[in-house]
């Protein structure tokens, strides 16, 4: 006979089950969800919570008390209702990235960071429930409208609470200002405990009490959210209105970020460089300029001042995966680049290095950008590493369809620019995730319109 425990974890099972044929956009998040436990006696809500990995752990008496049900074959699926919602509350935190999207807000108020990642996930999920579990946080408890992002709620909700407190304070005249823990508790009355994963920005320190698998990698995480953003705007197209509009619009820019990639590459170059361009800052004894006042200077020679400059080295991909208007569109890139920084030196590069060359403009690399091999662009990387002097910055334009050099192979004072081109937005994702994967942080996708 299975104890209340494995009661439960059976009953969350199926739970998901339900909710994988009811929401099938779904499934790959779903199917990532490790239902794993009981809660610790120290958290401070027994309910059902996630961690930032996708482990789910939960309360049995909570989740029996929810499904109606001693055993099993008591079940009945319309019971169940309650417990989808709830275990599609904890899905959407970390599909959404509440963890993460926290940690770059900054210093907050993890209370009320609670509360608005949670009004986020229930205002979405209350437009395809018709009934849901009682004393939910949602936007209207607050006079705040359905559909609209974390950081939007959050930023409404810190208002409230500061407009909040100056009523108080006028009411009450000098009163102490409690932590931002007391503070939150006035929005939620501590119902919004949902674990890491949620939007606290941290993990609690019960979780540390329990001994968790290793769970979902950030890195799987991504193509995770990737294939269940692509079947969702999928789901949509076969059947218009049956997908919530916030998790339509969450697929579309998840997808297709609306950010200009150009300005994401330049500000990758200039923040790489920026180290590099601190002003006069070094001495030289080289001989000075034939304009000085030789006749204002002292006997003794000093050194001048002079700044250092940046070192850009540029690895173009000329392989036979290259179309015609990916390489003109790396041309444009390289037309950018030496806008930033002047010069660059030019590494072409199929499966071998063709052509090494330092450039001042776009036009001298002229009939001489040759290639059409096949495609390795460790080769290229590796001719910029053995560059003399070592660049400060390599970028490689590139279509992706390569093996790339670990990141442990790269001198910690260079930095790495990968810029993926190609006309299929989704294959330009996907490429931009696997270099991601491999270690590089600085990878910036580059849309090219037009066929071959």
């Amino acid at each position: 006979m299975m104890d209340k425990s494995q009661l439960a974890k059976k009953i969350l099972l199926n739970v998901r089950y339900l909710c994988m044929t009811k929401y099938p956009y779904l499934a790959p998040s779903l199917q990532a969800l490790t239902i794993w436990g009981e809660l610790p006696k120290s958290a401070p809500v027994q309910t059902v919570a996630v961690t930032k990995d996708w482990i789910v752990l939960y309360n049995s008496d909570f989740v029996l008390e929810m499904a109606g049900a001693t055993n099993f074959s008591d079940i009945r699926s319309e019971n169940l209702t309650n417990l989808e919602f709830i275990l599609l509350h904890e899905l959407h935190h970390v599909l959404r990235n509440h963890h993460v999207r926290t940690i770059a807000l900054g210093d907050v108020v993890e209370e009320i960071a609670l509360v608005a990642s949670d009004c986020e996930v229930n205002s979405s999920l209350c437009s395809i429930f018709s009934h849901h579990p009682d004393g939910i946080v949602r936007p209207k408890d607050f006079s705040l409208p359905d559909f609209h992002s974390y950081e939007f709620y959050y930023e409404q909700l810190l208002n409230h609470l500061r407009l909040q407190r100056g009523r108080r304070g006028r009411g009450q005249g000098q009163q102490q200002e409690g932590s931002g823990q007391q503070q939150g508790e006035t929005l939620h009355e501590g119902r919004c405990r949902c674990g890491g994963g949620s939007g606290a920005g941290k993990t609690p320190a019960w979780e540390k009490e329990v001994s968790l698998p290793p769970g979902v990698s950030e890195a799987r995480a991504e193509a995770i959210r990737q294939e269940t953003a692509r079947r969702i705007l999928e789901w949509e197209q076969k059947r218009q209105g049956s997908v919530p509009s916030d998790l339509i619009r969450w697929a579309e820019q998840y997808l297709q970020p609306r950010v200009d990639w150009r300005s994401l590459l330049r500000v990758a170059v200039v923040t790489a460089t920026a180290s590099h361009r601190l002003g006069k800052a070094d001495y030289t004894y080289r001989r000075p300029s034939r304009r000085t006042d030789w006749y204002s200077q002292p006997v003794i020679v000093r050194p001048g001042m002079v700044e250092p400059e940046a070192s850009v080295a540029v690895v173009i991909d000329t392989s036979g995966s290259i179309s015609d208007n990916e390489l003109a569109q790396a041309l444009s890139e390289l037309r950018a680049i030496l806008q930033e920084v002047g010069s660059v030196v030019v590494i072409s590069c199929d499966a071998a290095v063709n052509l090494v060359t330092k450039i001042f403009s776009v036009e001298e690399l002229r009939g001489r950008v040759k290639g059409g091999g096949g495609t390795d662009m460790r080769e290229g990387v590796k001719a910029a590493l053995s560059l003399k002097p070592t660049p400060n910055v390599v970028i490689v334009l590139t279509d992706g369809y390569t093996d790339f050099p670990s990141p442990s192979e790269i001198p910690s004072s260079v930095e790495v620019v990968w810029g993926i081109l190609g006309r299929d937005v989704m294959d330009v994702l996907r490429m931009v995730g696997e270099v991601k994967q491999v270690g590089f942080r600085n990878v910036v996708p580059i849309p090219v319109k037009g066929g071959d």
